[in-house]
């Protein structure tokens, strides 16, 4: 696992948890993973989010209270983009992610339980944070070595 895969994982799952770090948002090169959060906490209201931006452009929204996450490649069908995409599927998803047939993207598995399928530029899978994973652990052991805010 890249270094910057695994602290943008350790700074998902600090967001999901609810802790807050400076300014709300973390940030390394080209990957930044920003906390939304609107309204009061158990209203009509309440929204909470967490984006990833690659280069600027969004590639994933989570929605940790309701267990979604929406992956997007930003009409960027790049390694780097399919590896952060990768990254987040295997850490907090059942899916082992994204990878490519005869030159076309395919994603393992979506949320209705379809086995594989060509990928259309965005997909609905459900969101978990389940410390038996070893994208988790390993994530996790990364950040605390690397950047102790967000682990």
């Amino acid at each position: 696992m890249r270094k910057i895969e695994a602290l943008m994982i350790a700074a998902v799952q600090t967001f999901a948890d609810g802790r807050r770090t400076t300014r709300n948002r973390w940030r390394s090169g080209n990957t930044e993973v920003i906390d939304h959060v609107t309204g009061i906490r158990g209203t009509a209201g309440y929204l909470h989010t967490i984006d990833v931006e690659l280069h600027g452009n969004l590639i994933a929204t989570i929605y940790p209270d309701s267990c979604n996450m929406y992956l997007m490649d930003a009409d960027w069908r790049t390694v780097t983009t399919k590896s952060r995409l990768n990254a987040l599927c295997r850490a907090f998803t059942a899916c082992s992610g994204i990878y490519s047939k005869k030159g076309e993207w395919q994603i393992d598995c979506l949320r209705d339980g379809t086995p594989t399928e060509e990928w259309s530029g965005r997909a609905s899978v459900a969101f978990t944070i389940d410390w038996n994973r070893w994208a988790m652990q390993s994530a996790r052991a990364i950040a605390e070595r690397s950047c102790p805010a967000i682990a």
